[in-house]
């Protein structure tokens, strides 16, 4: 089986958050497909070897094809699909069906993350893809909650540290209390607040740590502030 440490994930948007829609003949989605065919080639450079894709239309797709393609010039790289309930595709377009059941079979691994649809299947097929994985790709375009969300993670981890050590789970304990601490990743020490990040790992600005309007551009945080 693959070993985390030499794992990648994929997350993007799907059709409808994409300034081309669903036409991937547009320019700027070919310059997607070729900059995510760089970063995966990049990062087989760094020595990992095995990539999760959540199946999604549209940019999990364009990674699928960059790892495949990946795949024909290095034989050794396997690629696993992160199904987040069965029937994923049951209500796509028929020639969007047929592409996802190829891709499908062209995979080395499924995990099927649950057999029915329920509202957080899609999130337990994220959580899932993270948590396997030693490095995420996101195709993402600087829209707001990152921040927040990932605080939440690590609080709930924290949670689930607690409650292993009391039951006397310490390996439990020892495994989500160094997942709690990758809270620190969005604190910026020169001005002591936590801060929202780009893709490229630089800090968003213009930073206001009063800032909270739900969810609308620049907003890191939801129902609280920095």
């Amino acid at each position: 089986m693959y070993d985390k440490e030499k794992t990648c994930c994929f997350t993007g948007h799907r059709p409808a958050k994409l300034p081309w829609g669903s036409r991937e003949s547009d320019p700027r989605c070919a310059e997607l497909k070729l900059e995510l065919a760089a970063r995966i080639e990049a990062i087989y450079e760094l020595g990992y070897r095995h990539f999760i894709c959540g199946m999604a239309n549209g940019c999990d797709l364009y990674f699928f094809d960059a790892a495949r393609y990946l795949r024909l010039q290095h034989p050794e790289v396997t690629i696993e699909a992160a199904i987040p309930f069965a029937g994923q595709a049951d209500r796509w377009r028929p020639e969007l069906r047929e592409r996802y059941a190829y891709d499908l079979h062209q995979c080395d691994y499924q995990t099927l993350v649950q057999e029915a649809y329920t509202p957080g299947c899609m999130m337990r097929r994220n959580r899932y893809m993270v948590d396997a994985s030693r490095i995420l790709i996101a195709a993402f375009d600087g829209r707001p909650g990152g921040t927040a969300r990932t605080l939440e993670y690590a609080y709930d981890d924290w949670c689930i540290a607690q409650m292993a050590r009391m039951l006397g789970h310490e390996e439990d304990y020892e495994r989500y209390i160094e997942r709690a601490g990758r809270y620190r990743n969005l604190f910026d020490s020169s001005l002591r607040f936590m801060r929202g990040r780009l893709s490229d790992g630089s800090w968003r600005t213009p930073f206001d740590p009063f800032l909270s309007n739900h969810y609308r551009e620049g907003d890191d945080f939801c129902e609280g502030t920095s």
